[in-house]
């Protein structure tokens, strides 16, 4: 696991690449340089991310001692270093699409992520207005800058990216800090704001994309801006919204109707611009509009080799510790590589419960039908396979070579499927006492195992047991 410093230092010096349509628009403005200005070329920069970074770098880059310390917003950079020196030096950027082309699930995270951003930036333009902010262009760029940490883990770390996103789709109740402590080491914003100055970054947009300054109300219209546009990128029925919109009304005073028509409005013009980001914007769930459901990070194949995966998941648990990791945590990581590192479907993990003498589901991931969370509850004191598990920690594999010697064993939930299905189980002990049991099964697609497999199953229940002494003592 590399560290924040060592984070920083890579990608202080990545080139980065812009969106196809930004390097397209740009080439065709350079034919017709003498007609086009510096808001024109503003105009289609502030729809990219990346291009809009390019651009102050470049201004940063290129200031003297006689010129003011910060420019920032991309029209006053323009407009003070020449569109001569801008078309000359960003001749022929990268396209993210070309950098990405071998990892087409980078690609659509990296798009996603691009698309959130120009929805935030659209949500602090119009929220910025209404609160009479006289460079309302300054909040604009911080918004649409504020989650660049995030784009680019996605350009060169694209396993590490559909990890987080993956836990984070997997348990509704995990903070995404939690997660990305879990896989990182350390937070997005913590690597954004060391990056924000790596690269020389005018202080002020440094401070309003700093979400630890949230008593600067232009701080909290950036922040407010960003959250909308997360919660809502999949849909309007997140939890989480109510609170984005009751901090909105906070900052603009508007009554819930007004606010609700501006919020509206803002993914609607964001949604003009979707094909530039080829993803669906979030005002195509306004209402839910018929078609395909996107693929999640869930069912998304990164072909990563098992060993690998399987150990860099390891690698984190062994990381977890309180008080930045939890139990929610720890199983997150657990169930990512089940999934994904072993292709198992439906994962089951149950806790003794407070009262004591039965083992209930705290936490599942079941991505094929068939199995309920209750289904695998269990008395302590029954005389069944999985309570025999608790008595020490140990693991079963329920294969075709003894399915009939454990069926009469298996709890009701189990032993209709027994001749059908493989499952892995294990117990999971924490100083010496019974703590967990966890389940993992193939679903609906009925693959059989292999010992690689149920050695990396044991291997993580291992490890899992561990991280939960840390992080629950």
């Amino acid at each position: 696991m590399r560290s924040l410093q060592e984070w920083v230092k890579a990608l202080g010096g990545y080139d980065i690449p812009v969106l196809r349509e930004t390097v397209s628009e740009i080439n065709r403005m350079r034919a017709d340089e003498d007609r086009v200005t510096a808001r024109d070329v503003a105009d289609v920069t502030l729809r990219d991310p990346l291009m809009t970074l390019r651009v102050l770098r470049f201004s940063q880059a290129r200031l003297t001692s006689r010129q003011p310390t910060e420019v920032t917003t991309v029209e006053h950079a323009l407009m003070m270093h020449g569109l001569a020196n801008f078309f000359r030096q960003l001749r022929e950027p990268r396209a993210l699409e070309d950098t990405l082309a071998a990892a087409p699930h980078a690609l659509s995270g990296a798009r996603h992520v691009l698309s959130r951003a120009y929805h935030a930036a659209i949500n602090a333009r119009n929220f910025a207005a209404l609160r009479h902010d006289l460079e309302g262009e300054e909040v604009t760029v911080s918004a649409l800058l504020h989650d660049l940490a995030e784009i680019l883990l996605w350009c060169v770390a694209p396993p590490l990216a559909m990890q987080i996103e993956h836990m984070l789709l997997g348990n509704r109740s995990l903070r995404s800090a939690s997660a990305q402590r879990a896989v990182l080491g350390f937070t997005l914003g913590e690597l954004q704001i060391a990056l924000t100055k790596e690269w020389r970054l005018p202080r002020l947009l440094q401070d309003l994309m700093d979400d630890r300054k949230a008593q600067n109300p232009r701080v909290l219209t950036v922040r407010a801006s960003v959250a909308l546009a997360r919660h809502s990128a999949h849909g309007w029925d997140d939890p989480a919204l109510p609170d984005d919109y009751a901090a909105l009304q906070r900052l603009t005073a508007l009554p819930p109707d007004q606010l609700a028509r501006w919020v509206r409005q803002c993914a609607l013009q964001a949604a003009r611009k979707w094909t530039w980001f080829g993803v669906r914007p979030a005002a195509a769930w306004l209402p839910l509009l018929p078609g395909d459901w996107p693929a999640s990070a869930a069912d998304c194949e990164i072909g990563e080799p098992r060993a690998a995966l399987i150990g860099r998941v390891i690698d984190q648990l062994s990381q977890c510790a309180r008080p930045q990791a939890d139990v929610a945590t720890v199983i997150a990581l657990v169930f990512y590589a089940l999934q994904q590192g072993i292709g198992l479907r439906r994962l089951w993990f149950g806790t003794i419960a407070q009262t004591g003498g039965r083992v209930e589901a705290r936490q599942t991931l079941l991505l094929d039908p068939g199995l309920m969370p209750a289904d695998l509850s269990f008395d302590l004191a029954a005389c069944h396979l999985f309570a025999k598990l608790m008595e020490r920690p140990q693991g079963v594999w329920c294969n075709p070579t003894n399915q009939t010697r454990l069926a009469p064993l298996l709890p009701g939930a189990l032993a209709a499927r027994a001749e059908k299905s493989e499952f892995f189980a294990t117990s999971i002990h924490v100083r010496g006492t019974p703590y967990a049991l966890l389940y993992a099964d193939c679903g609906s697609r009925n693959v059989a195992f292999d010992e690689g497999a149920y050695s990396a199953f044991k291997q993580l229940g291992t490890a899992t047991g561990q991280a939960l002494e840390r992080v629950t003592g």
